[in-house]
């Protein structure tokens, strides 16, 4: 502790200037040029905040992951190919997104699948980005498939009807739609 006592009486940055900067960071890192490669999306639509929903559109170099020898995603190997605030998320909504995230990923050719929820609005763009490019592979992340396999299994279950009641204060406090 001793050796921070000079650094503790000095002001730092304000909350406004951290997040200027960090939206700077975000701006830099969405137009940044990628590099060419084979691209895997992951597309989802994000917790709702207020009436804004987001589709992110995330996506790794599969051809990088190849050469690494090691299929363990981490923050760094993941781009930013879009976000897209919306206060309604349909199916013709995240197909435009899907298309300009595929675009910035330099096109049809250099994607080759989509990871995607079972929403019902990122499966229709899905569907509709298949019949554009039929070379793109749909797949369901696996934390959510099991999580609606758990559901439907359990949804009549006292134990599991009185653990989903326990979570509404949870969701109502936090502004939380855990659907």
């Amino acid at each position: 502790m001793e050796a921070l006592a000079p650094y503790l009486h000095k002001k730092g940055p304000s909350d406004s200037v951290i997040r200027q900067w960090m939206m700077r960071i975000g701006f830099f890192k969405l137009h940044e040029p990628l590099p060419e490669g084979e691209w895997m999306m992951l597309g989802d639509v994000t917790v709702d905040i207020g009436t804004i929903k987001c589709l992110i559109n995330l996506a790794v170099d599969i051809n990088m992951l190849h050469e690494r020898g090691d299929y363990t995603l981490s923050s760094k190997d993941l781009v930013i190919a879009g976000i897209h605030p919306k206060e309604c998320s349909n199916g013709e909504f995240a197909y435009q997104a899907f298309q300009e995230g595929v675009k910035r990923l330099r096109g049809m050719d250099a994607v080759v699948g989509l990871v995607i929820d079972q929403g019902s609005d990122v499966k229709k763009a899905a569907s509709l980005l298949q019949e554009a490019n039929a070379k793109i592979k749909v797949l369901y992340d696996i934390p959510h498939k099991l999580s609606l396999v758990l559901e439907k299994e359990l949804k009549n279950h006292a134990q599991w009807i009185a653990y989903t009641q326990q979570l509404i204060p949870f969701r109502k406090n936090n502004n939380l739609n855990l659907n």
